[in-house]
């Protein structure tokens, strides 16, 4: 399979957000990347951001890597996040379990509303729970603040000041040691 997309082009990926293509690797022995040699074909895209390298094949993409949103729908993901009240869940599903099948199979406007309930929650945050608003921040903040050109750090602290679950985050999140 052929490759779709070429270095430097900023995609959107599934558990990590919006990231750029570094390159390609080829697939080494026991289906590991492999660095690529000249006249071969890739099997990953290399993508990057300052959180994560990852290896994503290519011929599995489609599923984990995407163009980012259009303009319309990161200014729509912004108003999802500034409703002054979140939406009712529409299942009983627990809020955690309903995380993790968002991110795997949400559109980016369910990740933002799912990130505006988050921002709903009463503090202090559990640990799982901040870890969760910060996570969903990333994939949501991190694809908007690309996409319409404002700096992430103004959202994030816009959302601070609206939301005392976002304000919250440093006391309840372990950050690790540089």
């Amino acid at each position: 399979m052929s490759a779709r997309h070429s270095p430097g082009d900023t995609l959107f990926l599934a558990s990590a957000g919006v990231v750029k293509v570094q390159g390609y690797a080829a697939q080494g022995e026991r289906g590991t990347p492999a660095p690529l040699r000249p006249g071969e074909a890739p099997a990953f895209y290399v993508v990057a951001n300052a959180e994560v390298t990852a290896c994503v094949p290519v011929d599995q993409a489609e599923r984990t890597l995407r163009p980012l949103v259009e303009r319309a729908t990161a200014e729509r993901m912004l108003e999802v996040l500034r409703q002054p009240e979140p939406p009712a869940p529409v299942t009983g599903e627990p809020l955690l379990e309903r995380g993790k099948r968002v991110v795997h199979s949400g559109t980016p406007l369910d990740h933002a509303w799912f990130l505006r309930e988050l921002y709903a929650l009463p503090v202090p945050l559990s640990e799982p729970m901040a870890q969760g608003v910060q996570f969903f921040g990333g994939l949501a903040l991190g694809e908007i603040a690309e996409v319409l050109g404002t700096p992430r750090a103004d959202l994030e602290r816009e959302m601070r000041d609206r939301y005392p679950a976002a304000a919250g985050l440093t006391a309840a999140v372990r950050f690790r040691p540089e």
